[in-house]
């Protein structure tokens, strides 16, 4: 079994199964990363995007950020659902296109 960093280290590398595997992993941190790596990379299979929509009443917090701040951004990204709000942190992700 691969640790969580060697799982990360795949999804930053272009892994679709890793990302598809990390996108339903109860690991924040793994979720978190499949999800950025995923919609940099345009994934937008049902799998994917129905974990993403899942996410937008995810509280947990990463770096600060409320993962459910980064699921809007991705939802928009992908052009699944625009995002209507004013946060300027969720407009900022968007902008960059999680190329940060």
């Amino acid at each position: 079994m691969n640790s969580i960093k060697e799982r990360i280290d795949e999804i930053h590398n272009g892994s679709v199964k890793a990302i598809m595997d990390g996108i339903t992993s109860s690991s924040p941190i793994e979720f978190l990363n499949a999800m950025i790596f995923g919609t940099r990379l345009g994934i937008d299979n049902a799998k994917f995007i129905e974990s993403v929509k899942n996410a937008e009443n995810n509280e947990t917090v990463m770096m600060g950020v409320r993962i459910s701040e980064f699921a809007k951004a991705s939802l928009d990204i992908l052009g699944i659902k625009e995002y209507r709000g004013d946060e300027k942190r969720i407009k900022d992700m968007i902008e960059s296109k999680f190329e940060f």
